[in-house]
Formats: structure tokens, sequence, C-alpha cells
């Protein structure tokens, strides 16, 4: 009785870690790769354009210090170097999140001195780096224990074999219903109010967040943050993991299946 138990925990951490670690560790892994955010930069096209006419352009930001009266038109070197700063934040190398530029063209002139981020952003963003440093444990944890699952696993194959594939079935399957059922309380609670992204941006920040509404509020604000990680940023980041995760599954239900065909063998 207790083997069996076992067996069916093991399965279910398997699938836990699996998805975790594949969700988990590409995600960490763009938001603290000053690379990903220059190709993801020239992908949403923020940088610097030149047009049919041979003018150049740049993208206007707003909200430069959390002020809606300030604008700035960055250079491409100026991203960068607010790309270098906010991965270097995320990975604990800054103490604060803080940046002032200097030859920054504000408004109707170039200004030193500029104070990129409001303080909105700032206390945000601490509460990020908080939990990225808890996502970062929470992933080594992980792939620490994979290993040993997956051992578990082969050496108890002829058992494992019958259940692993099913199992995994029903986690996903009860996985997508949760998703489902989570988009529609999203929709019906809302009710039109504030559309169907805010709202669940705001519902995603109750998990993040559980029993701190002051958490979830402070993230919807306008700032310069805003207008350069705005959505499509990070909808091209979703997506990359979104595939990762596909792939990963993909080659964990190949893994399961050759369980159940080892399993059938031994059994004849």
């Amino acid at each position: 009785m207790h083997v069996k138990l076992l067996d069916r925990t093991v399965i279910l951490l398997l699938n836990l870690c699996l998805l975790f670690s594949a969700i988990l560790i590409p995600a960490l892994t763009f938001a603290q790769s000053p690379t990903y955010f220059h190709r993801a930069f020239e992908r949403i096209g923020i940088y610097e354009k030149v047009e049919e006419d041979g003018q150049a352009y740049r993208t206007v930001i707003g909200y430069i210090n959390g002020d809606k009266e300030s604008y700035a038109l960055f250079s491409d070197e100026q991203l960068d170097i607010i790309a270098g700063h906010i991965t270097a934040y995320l990975r604990g190398e800054r103490k604060s999140f803080a940046l002032y530029m200097d030859n920054v063209y504000l408004n109707d002139g170039y200004a030193d001195g500029v104070r990129i981020f409001g303080d909105e952003a700032i206390a945000h963003m601490e509460d990020v780096r908080s939990l990225v440093k808890t996502a970062g444990i929470f992933a080594a944890i992980l792939t620490c224990l994979l290993p040993f699952l997956f051992l578990y696993a082969v050496v108890r194959r002829r058992r494992l074999g019958h259940l692993m594939l099913r199992y995994t079935l029903y986690f996903y399957a009860a996985l997508l219903l949760f998703a489902l059922l989570f988009v529609l309380l999203t929709l019906l609670l809302d009710g039109g109010r504030l559309g169907f992204i805010r709202a669940l941006w705001q519902n995603l920040h109750h998990l993040f967040f559980p029993f701190r509404p002051e958490k979830v509020q402070a993230s919807f604000f306008n700032d310069a943050l805003t207008y350069i990680l705005h959505i499509d940023f990070f909808m091209g980041a979703v997506h990359s993991i979104l595939g990762i995760l596909a792939a990963v599954l993909s080659l964990f239900l190949l893994f399961a299946a050759l369980l159940w065909r080892s399993a059938k063998h031994a059994a004849k």
C-alpha cells in the first residue's frame, strides 16, 4: 500500500518538477539576460528606425520618472544601458533600481542627470526581484530533484510503466481544466469593468502575492518602465516559454509511452 502511494507521489512530483522547471528556468534566463532584451527590443521595434525618406525616428517613451508630462527619445545605446541595468538589478548585482542618465533627449532638449524610473516602478521592481530570487531557489531545488525522480521511475518501470502515461494525462487534464476555470471566472467576475487582459493580470498577481492586495494594486502604474517593457515584450517571452514547455512535455510523454511499452512486454 505504501509503495503504491509512493509510486503515485513520484509521478505527481515528476510532472510538477518538469512543468515548473520548463517554465521557471527559461523565464529566469530571459529576465536576467541583456542579450534577450536586445533581441526583444529589436523584435518589438523600440530601437531607432530609419524610414524610406532617410529620416531616423526614435520611439517615444512616456512617463519619465513617473511624470506624465515628461517623455524621452532614447538612442539604441541608451536603451541597451537600460536593459543592462534591469537585468543586472534582477541578478542582484545592483542595490537600487533607480537609474540616472546623461545626454537624454527629454521633452524638447537634451538633459543630464535624468531620473528614468519613478518611485512606483522602483517599488514594483523590488517585489519582482524578490519573486525572481524565490523562483531561482525553487528552480534549483526542482532541478536537483529531477534526476532522482527519473531514476526511481526507471528502476520501478515495470510498475510505473502502467501508471505513468495515464496519471500524466490526468495531471495535465486537471491543469487545463483549472486554467479554463481561472479564465472563465476572470471573465465573469470582471464583467467588462477592467477588460480581460487587465483583469487576468490582476488575478495572476493574486496568485503571486496571495493575501497582499496592496501588491496587486501596485502592479498597475504608468512609468517609463511600462513603456519600455510593454505587453508585446512579455508576449514574446510567453510564446518562447510555451514552445519550450510543449517540447519538454512531448519528450516526457514519449518517455512515459516507452515505460508503458516496457512494462507491457515485461508482463507477457
